[in-house]
């Protein structure tokens, strides 16, 4: 025999209400609630964001801020979605040319793409 809901579990289920406009999406207090899978390839993670101001690989520090592009997008966001890497040349490769990408649109100076570059070749990323 089951046990009837605790009266916590029924207020909660109450707290939620279904959104007509998004599909298996609820509100709560103001908030809009998704579950963690909606059918797209997203990098996500419920308890971690990764935040990083310079531009570093491993121990080696560039000294270069991780600039966002005008959608949002970092340097290194931009740089991880290419990843896995097969090797550190393409690693070096992969860099080298989002380098040059990032001083073509005006977000790395000369000056930030040698030092961002030197720092991918210096990088000693074995495990």
């Amino acid at each position: 025999m089951c046990a009837p809901p605790s009266a916590a579990a029924t207020s909660r289920a109450s707290a939620a209400t279904p959104r007509s406009r998004r599909p298996w999406s609820n509100s709560t207090h103001g908030l809009t609630l998704a579950p963690f899978h909606i059918a797209d390839d997203a990098r996500y993670h419920a308890y971690f964001k990764r935040v990083e101001p310079v531009v570093v690989f491993g121990a080696a520090d560039s000294g270069v801020r991780n600039r966002a592009r005008g959608d949002g997008l970092t340097f290194l966001d931009v740089l991880w979605e290419q990843a896995p890497f097969v090797s550190s040349g393409r690693f070096v490769g992969a860099v080298r040319a989002l380098a040059g990408t990032w001083l073509a649109e005006g977000l790395f100076t000369r000056a930030e793409r040698v030092r961002v570059v030197a720092a991918a070749v210096g990088a000693d990323l074995r495990r």
